[in-house]
């Protein structure tokens, strides 16, 4: 923002700056309602939001076109193509940043729906599929936004940037070494927070994936399949049309089709289904480990101390342990060897309310 600070006064921003207040008075007014009534309001959020980023470009399209008048140059970074060359890219560092709030907010919006048991246990699959690809824009963004800070940083401290140097409330001009020193500061601050977002972003991801394979592969072993009675008046995609309308009117990120994220057209034989199934629980349990390993990163006594990290931890080794039971169930099954279907059931209780676990126990013998 110091950077764009000379430009603020010469542009027209009351669009964005009107719009700013709405999406930050809708914001606060979201987390002051219980949990259900919250994601009603924060699906509002989403198309404020919305708007807000579309304003964000245009004030910043404003501003840059402003720069090139001037003869300066527009804020810019250089990221690294996959032939290893380095190309300059605009930075739209406030459009960016309104991108990451919006993502965010729809993420909240998905998984707020399995804390307050919105979804059916056959959508958990593709909810938290959808869930992923939230959160994989998410991370894909942070690590933009996070090139660019460094990058920033490094430009300014080689003075290859000049900051502005504004006067005090005494009218006197503040020296160029200690704005330098302030803005360094606040930089550094802003990649600190931007690192605990993406370390954030990567384990909520890998807990996505881990129960998006665990609940596909219980409805391939027919455990927790739709049921036949569904008529055409609540088909699976009128249903997925229903679940996805929250985020229907945003335009970034895509939304994706129902094909996409369901699969349409099971195995053609019982070993087929076996052995994909085994696929998915893998990566389930890998998924799962990935979270794991990265949570235990910050030391056995920060995730004791941090409910929510701990409960993070649980739900992954929960999702291991389902796992291993959904695998050796659905072996017994598809190799004719099962006396009786598992009892699946949705444990919450001291896993994390976004990420509750379907277990699979053995159905008592009947005497």
């Amino acid at each position: 923002m110091h950077l764009l600070e000379k430009q603020f006064t010469e542009v027209d921003n009351t669009k964005f700056l009107g719009q700013l207040e709405l999406a930050y008075d809708g914001l606060l007014k979201a987390n002051m309602v219980n949990r259900s009534r919250q994601r009603q309001l924060l699906s509002h959020c989403i198309v404020v939001w919305d708007s807000l980023q579309i304003f964000a470009e245009e004030f910043e399209d404003q501003v840059n076109q402003l720069m090139i008048k001037k003869g300066e140059q527009p804020e810019s970074f250089l990221v690294q193509g996959e032939n290893g060359k380095s190309t300059s890219i605009p930075a739209f560092p406030i459009s960016s940043w309104t991108m990451m709030r919006k993502v965010q907010i729809m993420i909240w919006v998905v998984l707020l729906g399995f804390e307050l048991d919105i979804y059916k246990i056959w959508e958990y699959g593709y909810m938290y599929r959808y869930a992923a690809y939230l959160v994989m824009t998410q991370a894909s963004h942070l690590q933009r936004t996070l090139n660019y800070l460094e990058q920033t940083a490094l430009s300014i401290a080689n003075n290859k940037i000049k900051v502005h140097v504004s006067k005090n409330k005494t009218g006197k001009a503040a020296t160029q070494s200690a704005i330098k020193k302030a803005v360094l500061s606040e930089l550094q601050q802003c990649i600190q927070y931007i690192t605990t977002l993406a370390t954030e972003a990567d384990a909520v991801h890998y807990l996505c994936n881990a129960n998006k394979h665990l609940s596909e592969a219980a409805v391939l072993a027919g455990y927790t399949s739709r049921p036949e009675t569904m008529t055409a008046h609540t088909s699976p995609e009128l249903l997925y049309g229903l679940r996805m309308k929250p985020f229907s009117s945003v335009g970034v990120p895509e939304q994706p089709g129902f094909e996409r994220m369901v699969r349409t057209t099971p195995p053609a034989t019982p070993e087929e289904t076996l052995t994909l199934i085994k696929e998915k629980l893998a990566k389930a349990k890998r998924s799962s480990d990935w979270c794991k390993n990265l949570l235990d990163r910050f030391g056995p006594a920060v995730v004791e101390a941090n409910t929510e990290l701990k409960h993070i931890k649980r739900s992954a080794i929960g999702i291991s342990v389902s796992s291993s039971m959904l695998e050796k169930f659905a072996t017994s099954k598809f190799t004719g060897k099962e006396t009786a279907a598992p009892i699946v059931s949705i444990e919450r209780k001291s896993y994390h309310w976004f990420f509750p676990v379907l277990t699979f126990r053995t159905a008592p013998v009947k005497k």
